[in-house]
């Protein structure tokens, strides 16, 4: 079977609809005596793009610069789809007004970082591949 065969055949709504997985962090799970698991969700490309355009910059050498930190950031925000992070009353009882700022507060450094990388793989993204294509915007 050909290409386009393959496509003609296809059920669309399962070819387009975006991987998930779930994650736990094990550490908010101790802490808060319950599962504290993660619904994530692949990020569909356009908003991928927006997301990494938002978070480069040009630096002083006219080179491009990455934060890295909001863009993982970022991509925690759309790349987690537990409904309980938009709840007004944890984010009041958190301090923070957005899941972004919740998620800046909650979870550490690494596993924020080990987080973005679950999204990034669910949208396609192989984690040598991300971190090449991040060290050459750097450089």
């Amino acid at each position: 079977m050909n290409l386009t065969e393959l496509l003609l055949n296809a059920d669309v709504k399962q070819v387009t609809k975006l991987p998930t997985e779930t994650y736990e962090v094990s550490r908010l799970s101790k802490a808060l005596g319950g599962a504290f698991v993660l619904e994530l969700q692949a990020i569909p490309t356009k908003r991928m793009n927006e997301i990494q355009q938002r978070n480069m910059t040009v630096g002083e050498d006219g080179k491009q610069e990455v934060n890295l930190f909001d863009l993982q950031l970022a991509t925690l925000a759309d790349g987690i789809i537990n409904e309980d992070f938009k709840n007004q009353e944890v984010l009041k009882k958190f301090g923070a007004g957005t899941k972004k700022d919740l998620f800046e507060k909650i979870l550490l450094a690494g596993e924020i970082t080990a987080i973005a990388g679950k999204i990034n793989k669910l949208s396609g993204f192989e984690k040598e591949k991300n971190k090449k294509a991040v060290e050459e915007v750097k450089n």
